[in-house]
């Protein structure tokens, strides 16, 4: 990890700064998969119940009315 962190800082700080937020993404999507599995929920019974959009392959969409 220290090299791939060194490697990261010698980017452009806009890159760097779309690195972390793409890595937000991706470790809170899966700690909802972890969480909804220890639920036994689907994706899509979450977005039901609560209303949130849910995260596809392309990105956000609205959650089923």
């Amino acid at each position: 990890m220290d090299d791939l962190d060194k490697l990261i800082k010698t980017l452009p700080e806009d890159e760097q700064r779309a690195i972390a937020a793409r890595t937000e993404e991706l470790v809170t999507a899966h700690n909802l998969r972890e969480l909804r599995a220890l639920a036994g929920r689907t994706q899509e019974d979450v977005s039901a119940a609560t209303g949130f959009k849910q995260t596809t392959s392309q990105g956000w969409r609205s959650a089923p009315t």
